[in-house]
């Protein structure tokens, strides 16, 4: 049985390039052969990794048994190799010099993200940090005596064109009474002229505060899901038989009938608005040659059928998983995570539910 790594992005000489070089984020691949018994040790702590450092570094994967001649332009000879590119892809690859475990893998790659954090130690530290020119400040709020690694990697990360970020610690009482915080850790966005411009109130993890960051700038910002980049990315050409528009008729067809026909089937539908929807058509293209798996697009009005055979409540946007069978329904899960998710994320659910 072939372990699959689930944790990072899966490489190809397609989508090398732009997954190494398009990203300002430290990146760390693992080339590896299926067969290699010390490659199948080695994912699960490189999963861990990636899982841990998720959206703040780029993790990579690359059969190099397969792609033997990609393997050879970075001179591997044994299995597993980790190869290390910096936020300055300039310099080129590096050997990595850590334990191949997942708490050395992630102390190594952490140690690899810039930090662009300036340290607000004075009253007028605000007006200091946003005389760089760019259009907003964000202020990290804190009671911890080191800079949070989330801070450190929005500071580096394709925001770090559009602000400026500080951090000010709890003992800091001008800043903290200025600001009227109340709790530790916030997050707040400044105006150019140092005033307070809106508090974040969602979940503390990088991706959140990102989309948070990005919507303000109003910059349209590569977000850089997951690490990688839009071409690292991007998913093939559709065709209409990948995303399929949802209906009694086609649901029927494709999952009830099919299963009790031909045998299982997981049934993926999403309930999500249009600017999510791109997420759902990369998921239907990963499985569009994969007959066990049909991808649905649903609407509102559609919604209340499915939301009454859920076993927990459920709200839009959300993705629902129905596993069908001969004897029917089998099981019905949905997506806990966050919405829009990254495309890996998607995969390692589904691969879960299945």
């Amino acid at each position: 049985h072939q372990r699959r790594v689930h944790g990072a992005t899966e490489l190809t000489p397609k989508n090398f390039n732009n997954f190494v070089k398009k990203s300002a984020k430290p990146v760390l691949v693992m080339f590896y052969a299926p067969w290699c018994g010390h490659c199948k040790a080695a994912i699960p702590e490189f999963d861990q990794a990636a899982k841990k450092l998720k959206d703040m570094v780029k993790f990579g994967a690359l059969n190099a048994d397969t792609h033997k001649e990609l393997g050879g332009q970075f001179g591997i000879r044994g299995f597993p190799t980790f190869k290390v590119w910096g936020a300055d892809k300039q310099k080129g690859p590096q050997d990595y010099q850590g334990a191949r475990t997942a708490a050395g893998m992630s102390k190594y790659m952490s140690d690899l993200i810039p930090n662009r954090v300036a340290v607000l130690s004075s009253a007028d530290g605000p007006t200091k940090l946003l005389q760089k020119g760019l259009p907003f400040g964000v202020l990290l709020f804190t009671n911890k005596p080191t800079t949070p690694l989330i801070f450190k990697a929005l500071s580096s990360g394709p925001l770090k064109e559009k602000m400026s970020f500080g951090l000010v610690r709890h003992t800091n009482t001008a800043l903290v009474q200025r600001y009227e915080v109340a709790t530790f850790p916030s997050v707040g966005v400044l105006t150019p002229t140092a005033t307070l411009h809106q508090w974040y109130s969602g979940k503390m993890d990088y991706m959140s505060i990102a989309k948070f960051l990005a919507a303000i700038s109003k910059e349209g910002v590569d977000m850089d899901l997951n690490g990688s980049s839009p071409q690292a990315e991007q998913a093939p050409a559709q065709t209409s038989t990948d995303l399929l528009s949802l209906s009694e008729q086609t649901f029927k067809d494709t999952c009830t009938t099919h299963a009790s026909t031909k045998g299982r089937r997981l049934c993926v539908v999403g309930f999500v608005e249009e600017e999510i929807g791109t997420m759902l058509a990369a998921l239907a293209s990963k499985y569009a040659s994969n007959k066990h798996v049909a991808i649905f697009s649903g609407t509102r009005e559609h919604f209340p059928h499915f939301a009454e055979l859920s076993p927990v409540q459920i709200v839009m946007p959300t993705l629902i998983a129905i596993k069908t069978s001969k004897a029917g329904v089998s099981k019905l899960a949905k997506f806990d995570g966050a919405l829009p998710a990254s495309l890996p994320a998607l995969q390692e659910w589904v691969e879960g539910v299945m």
